[in-house]
């Protein structure tokens, strides 16, 4: 447990245990503590005396005050408490705090936040957009957030892999090998359409280029030696991997869809209908999820016999439980709204526990260049590729500003302010304070102690610096238990922004007494947090810019 985490535990205790000595109260309720909103409430603040004030049936100011008088603080870093307002609790930590938060970020360095006890399997599961084209800017998003999320479960202590569904079996691939057929044709000069929901886009054309300079006499070929819906799969597939490579986003597995099929689907829906949750209608069978939270019941098999897409879903999901993980996670795009309740309904059905799946879902992104909106042709099957945006944004900018936002709202991306290479862009700012920090230790030249008397750095910017440097480990923690890993972006963007006001209003190198080195110590923990927070959204924290 971190140091202000330990400090709030103990508070808490000892106001439980003054509680206790109101007369009549045996067992008083635990009582809360938070960060104040405003400034000139202390460090923490609670509002425990108007609980209790409910059950003693006393103004809560006259119960905040009976509160601090029987409350004891001895051996904790809290400099004193205070009833105040209309009956709220504050406390003001000590000097000897913030002496202690500098030596334990600079003693734990790049652990600082860090916890290791937890240890359940997680597989996380993001981006598995479909093999029949390029990845796109929601795909860019998706990826953005679910690699942040893995790195932060993993910060805290989670066992996590990062999996990428391969939806390679079904209409959609045959129809991408029709697509490419007729694109062949074309450059042949035949007459040849994409068919009806098939795949016009350009990519597909650039695509029919390559294959016939390696093979020209390749629609010669009978139709099943072609293998005309696998080439394009795997182009796409490859070409996919290597633009999540150059994000910085790596899988433990890709697992493919056709692995399932037959097998593991028959046996999924076979034991679906040994636990009683099948039945016939209309020559189809049907998946009885709305007894467990569906909206309504779900075909499994139609009536020509095909199994559907929910089929092969429980099935894979059915495999990702059997391969140990206590937990799966899924990103899912905004046209998934009423996925989980069904899908929730096929793993409790199956035995497995239903909460022991979440589904998250990412919003759509709309891309703005100088304040207008991007559009593509949809008629002509074009779209903004991630390719493209990382060509022009940068993977750093790109990871960055995906994060701005909770994944389940709606993101403006502007263009151009992601290549500005000024203050007003976010990222700019952020690994510009990185960079100044790293200038100001080379030039300091010495050894960063882990050790030392903070109680020089009183100043209002050294103390809210240190008081931002204290919240890190709750804050990462929040964000991987609530799955937000848009806090990282919240959290570095202010962080960056006090100590460029720190830096802005104090002199660190040359200052006098003991001053320079008490400041060098408050730089290189504030750097060591900012790389910290950069590293687990994926972004680079550069030495120089």
């Amino acid at each position: 447990m971190a140091l202000r985490e330990e400090t709030a535990e103990a508070i808490k205790e000892r106001l439980h245990h003054a509680a206790k000595t109101w007369e009549g109260i045996a067992d008083p309720p635990w009582p809360d503590l938070n960060l104040p909103t405003e400034r000139g409430r202390g460090d923490f603040t609670s509002t425990y005396a108007f609980v209790l004030a409910k059950i003693v049936r006393r103004p809560p100011p006259e119960v905040a005050r009976f509160l601090v008088e029987h409350l004891d603080l001895s051996g904790l870093a809290v400099a004193g408490a205070e009833a105040a307002g209309a009956g709220f609790l504050n406390f003001t930590l000590a000097p000897a705090f913030w002496s202690d938060v500098l030596a334990e970020v600079l003693a734990r360095g790049e652990n600082y936040g860090r916890r290791t006890e937890n240890g359940q399997r997680v597989l996380l599961e993001f981006v598995s957009a479909n093999p029949t084209g390029p990845l796109n800017v929601v795909n860019a998003r998706a990826a953005a957030v679910g690699d942040t999320l893995a790195a932060l479960l993993q910060w805290v202590g989670y066992a996590v892999d990062r999996e990428f569904y391969v939806n390679d079996a079904g209409r959609q691939v045959e129809l991408l090998g029709l697509s490419l057929e007729a694109r062949l044709r074309q450059l042949r000069g035949e007459v040849a359409s994409i068919p009806e929901g098939g795949y016009p886009a350009e990519y597909l054309l650039n695509m029919a280029r390559t294959l016939l300079a390696a093979e020209p006499e390749i629609l010669s070929l009978p139709p099943r030696e072609r293998g005309l819906s696998r080439r394009a799969v795997e182009g796409n597939l490859e070409d996919q991997r290597r633009v999540l490579a150059g994000y910085g986003v790596a899988y433990d597995c890709w697992f493919r869809e056709s692995a399932l099929h037959p097998e593991k689907v028959r046996e999924t829906i076979a034991e679906l209908t040994a636990g009683g949750f099948t039945y016939e209608g209309d020559g189809a069978l049907w998946f009885a999820s709305s007894r467990l939270g569906d909206d309504k019941d779900r075909v499994l098999v139609k009536a020509d016999g095909d199994t559907t897409y929910m089929a092969a879903d429980l099935a894979y999901h059915r495999e990702k439980f059997r391969r140990g993980y206590g937990l799966c996670i899924d990103l899912m795009g905004p046209d998934h709204h009423g996925y989980l309740p069904r899908i929730r309904a096929g793993v409790e059905a199956l035995g497995y526990p239903p909460d022991g799946l979440e589904v998250l879902l990412v919003q759509q992104v709309r891309l703005l260049r100088n304040g207008q909106a991007v559009t593509m042709s949809k008629r002509a099957g074009e779209f903004f590729t991630m390719r493209e945006l990382l060509d022009e944004a940068g993977s750093d900018a790109a990871r960055f500003f995906f994060l701005q936002r909770s994944s389940d709202s709606h993101l403006d991306f502007d263009l151009s302010l992601a290549r500005l290479q000024e203050n007003d862009n976010p990222v700019y700012y952020v690994q510009y304070a990185h960079a100044r920090i790293r200038s100001i230790l080379r030039r300091f030249g010495g050894e960063v102690a882990a050790e030392g008397d903070a109680t020089l750095l009183d100043a209002v910017e050294e103390r809210e610096l240190l008081r931002h440097l204290s919240l890190f480990p709750g804050e990462v923690d929040a964000a991987a238990r609530g799955r937000e890993p848009h806090r990282l972006y919240h959290y570095g963007l202010k962080l960056a922004g006090l100590f460029h006001s720190f830096y802005n209003q104090h002199r660190v190198l040359g200052a006098e007494g003991g001053v320079e080195k008490a400041r060098v110590r408050l730089v290189a923990a504030t750097g060591r947090v900012l790389q910290i927070v950069l590293s687990l959204m994926g972004v680079t924290a550069p030495e120089s810019m």
